[in-house]
């Protein structure tokens, strides 16, 4: 019997050798992918390219000697970022080279082994931003006007792809497929935390609410997330100064189509435009609000607590970071005892309690 049709194989680039297993002088010959091409002179003076390439389970520096990113990529064409590459890799501990010889692959890959994910779940952290803000509009019940829920729901609804694959910055925190709806349901669960102490009665649960899910959402027009989650800004991030703006004519446009208080979307607004703290550090306004400082003290903590415990987790007991945290300015300790037992990237975001 005639076989009809070609068989198409889907390989992952974990299924070879790791770099990390190349024994000091081996050869191997392997697909990697291509992260960054980079060019520099080095200290005898020639040029070099290096490399950014991730195998399935580490991303790794390769250097090229006696080459130029011209060169390289008139010879071979498909030699670019985001493209996987069959490279002739030796190890010179503690280092990797290649050679100026490459040959291109053809074969279809799962890129799911070297994709930064940022969370299991990123539609469980939609969801659960949803309904604490429906529960907040719930128990407002403004009887003139639409809820904010609805401005919420209309705003996610249109850009949920988006907003369940993006990253929320480059480098800083949260990085990753996901990570921009991960980083807004944890601001979310903070608020919702607080709204329980003593000081909650100030506060206006629903503004907040809304605030805190709508606060990053102009990202996804800022950045651009590709398929193994590596971000990068776009035009309307250069242009525009930043998601506060993308965040703000979201709303609204989203305020037109609908009856909403006009003086809750002009304070809503104004949260946005001031959840950084500071001019300094992108804001449009400055707080007219409690909410607004409130969104403000959540962003800013949820951030930085990411970043030091990305740091903290790559430190052995006892020891102190070699630099300084890009946003907290300071050194980073990791206690004798301190210990990460779960991980958001595999087991998933859920509220604290039900961990």
């Amino acid at each position: 019997m005639e076989r009809v049709g070609k068989v198409i194989m889907i390989r992952k680039l974990s299924e070879y050798k790791a770099l990390s297993e190349i024994e000091n002088n081996e050869e191997i010959s392997r697909p990697v992918y291509i992260v960054s091409l980079d060019e520099l002179v080095n200290r005898t003076g020639k040029k070099q390219v290096n490399l950014g390439v991730r195998d399935g389970y580490t991303q790794e520096q390769i250097a090229i000697f006696d080459s130029s990113v011209f060169s390289l990529t008139r010879k071979y064409p498909f030699l670019k970022v985001g493209s996987i590459v069959k490279l002739y890799i030796t190890r010179k501990e503690p280092y990797y080279n290649a050679d100026r010889y490459m040959e291109e692959i053809t074969d279809e890959f799962d890129l799911s082994d070297i994709a930064d994910i940022a969370v299991d779940n990123p539609y469980d952290c939609y969801e659960h931003i949803l309904e604490a803000v429906d529960e907040a509009s719930y128990e407002r019940n403004d009887d003139k006007y639409a809820p904010l829920n609805t401005l919420v729901r209309y705003i996610y609804s249109v850009r949920e792809h988006s907003l369940l694959t993006s990253s929320s910055a480059v480098t800083y925190h949260h990085t990753g497929i996901g990570g921009n709806i991960l980083h807004t349901v944890e601001v979310v669960d903070m608020c919702e935390k607080l709204l329980k102490s003593s000081i909650a009665q100030d506060v206006d649960k629903e503004l907040l609410l809304a605030a805190a899910a709508l606060h990053d959402v102009g990202k996804i027009e800022c950045y651009s997330t590709d398929e193994i989650g590596v971000a990068e800004m776009t035009l309307d991030g250069y242009a525009y100064g930043g998601h506060h703006l993308s965040s703000i004519r979201a709303i609204e446009e989203a305020a037109e189509v609908g009856n909403y208080d006009p003086e809750r979307i002009k304070l809503l607004v104004n949260i946005i435009a001031c959840h950084h703290g500071s001019r300094e550090a992108g804001d449009l306004a400055t707080p007219l609000t409690i909410e607004g400082y409130w969104l403000h003290a959540m962003d800013d903590l949820n951030a930085k607590h990411y970043e030091a415990v990305e740091e903290i987790k790559t430190l052995e007991p006892g020891a102190v970071s070699k630099k300084k945290a890009i946003a907290l300015g300071t050194r980073l300790y990791r206690r004798t005892d301190q210990e990460f037992n779960y991980d958001v990237k595999k087991e998933g975001w859920k509220p604290l309690e039900y961990r």
